[in-house]
């Protein structure tokens, strides 16, 4: 009994696919997958051969100096500069991707949102290294780009299910809720929590206590749904919250609360304008009433 043939059998390289083989080297020389692979990759470490090996670069220690990456306490309280206002916004925002998707019947593979002093995150040190993270390509470094999109819009929301299509976080505006970055990829995740997941995880863990402190939510693909097609009744967000270790939020709970509180919202508009219409009919009231003395007084004259 033989083995099932598995993709890669069955479905080899198209002609012209290629690798990039990088040799103590910023740019890479290509080479036919098909082709002669071997024979490239000689000619590459051959050619490295002969240049003086350089000191390596990191972007947070150049030249000895290590870069101040704003650590926080990290104990959990909100940061100064994310509002509740930002927070609530962080929770909507995830709670509509994880339950809609990107597009019908197209769900999220997983994401990272990340609430914070997006100027900060963006920061490049002197020789041009980025600080704490960047786009790993530029066309998703909104800010740089000046297409900023308050994520509260229609407009701003396609962004950000643009954004989600690309690997890495994004990154918001915790004062303005613009959509600052997407495609972003942190640069030190060494304070992040190495036991509860993957990169994804370590990731968001290490950006919360970054930059003076961010408010993030992360979701797994798992946890991801579509309206056809919810998440899990237990289904979660892991919430890091200027912290190391997140804190597990229900998503289909988030989704309650947001109705709930759009609920509540409504509620005090309809209170308010019953509470106008009260005012705007006893001022017709009033009104009638002078209108009716002004009436007497001319009659006596």
């Amino acid at each position: 009994m033989h083995e099932p043939s598995t993709a890669y059998n069955l479905l080899p390289p198209p002609p012209d696919a290629i690798f990039h083989v990088f040799c103590n080297e910023p740019k890479s020389a290509k080479a036919p997958i098909k082709g002669e692979l071997l024979r490239v990759a000689e000619a590459v470490v051959e050619q490295a051969k002969g240049k003086e090996a350089k000191e390596p670069v990191s972007a947070t220690e150049t030249a000895g100096a290590v870069v101040d990456l704003k650590l926080t306490n990290a104990d959990g309280t909100l940061p100064a500069h994310v509002s509740e206002e930002a927070r609530a916004a962080a929770m909507e925002l995830a709670v509509k991707l994880a339950r809609f998707g990107l597009s019908p019947g197209h769900k999220c593979h997983g994401f990272t949102l990340v609430f914070g002093d997006s100027e900060e995150l963006l920061r490049r040190d002197e020789a041009g290294n980025c600080v704490y993270g960047e786009p790993a390509q530029d066309d998703f470094n909104y800010a740089a780009k000046g297409q900023q999109k308050d994520i509260r819009t229609p407009e701003g929301f396609a962004q950000v299910k643009a954004g989600g299509e690309q690997d890495g976080a994004m990154v918001i505006d915790s004062q303005t809720l613009m959509l600052a970055a997407a495609n972003f990829f942190v640069t030190s995740i060494g304070k992040g929590d190495r036991h509860g997941g993957g990169g994804r995880h370590r990731m968001a863990s290490a950006v919360a206590q970054q930059a003076g402190g961010c408010f993030v939510v992360k979701a797994s693909e798992g946890s991801c749904g579509t309206a056809a097609n919810p998440p899990a009744a237990n289904a979660t967000f892991d919430v890091f919250c200027n912290r190391k270790i997140p804190e597990k939020v229900l998503i289909m709970q988030g989704a309650v609360a947001a109705e709930n509180e759009a609920d509540e919202g409504i509620g005090e508009l309809k209170e308010r304008c019953a509470a106008l219409e009260a005012e705007k009919a006893a001022m017709a009231a009033e009104k009638a009433a002078m209108a009716a003395k002004i009436a007497e007084l001319e009659g006596r004259l």
